[in-house]
């Protein structure tokens, strides 16, 4: 019978207090950058100043993203060596 994974059964993902306050902080910035830029809509703003904070929240997001994905990197390539190169191999068998 084949071990079951335990890395799979819950997707989570344990993380320590200094890396979870630096996401969560990128993420309260980036919730008050957008809700910043609701209220220049509402106050009719010009459009050059509305897409330049749109592209900082943008770049925000992007650093937000390999933030958490530099984090994961250990576990994604766990992943990758229990599941997806058995899974390769077989198919190429077929090939």
């Amino acid at each position: 019978m084949r071990e079951e994974c335990t890395c799979c059964l819950e997707k989570h993902k344990k993380r320590d207090d200094k890396e979870y306050r630096a996401l969560m902080n990128r993420l309260k910035r980036i919730e008050g950058q957008v809700r910043g830029v609701g209220g220049m809509l509402e106050a009719d703003a010009y459009c050059t100043d509305i897409i330049l904070q749109v592209s900082a929240i943008t770049s925000a997001l992007n650093r937000l993203f390999n933030s958490a994905a530099t984090s994961c990197t250990t576990h994604t390539r766990y992943f990758i060596m229990l599941h997806l190169i058995p899974l390769f191999s077989l198919f190429h068998k077929f090939l």
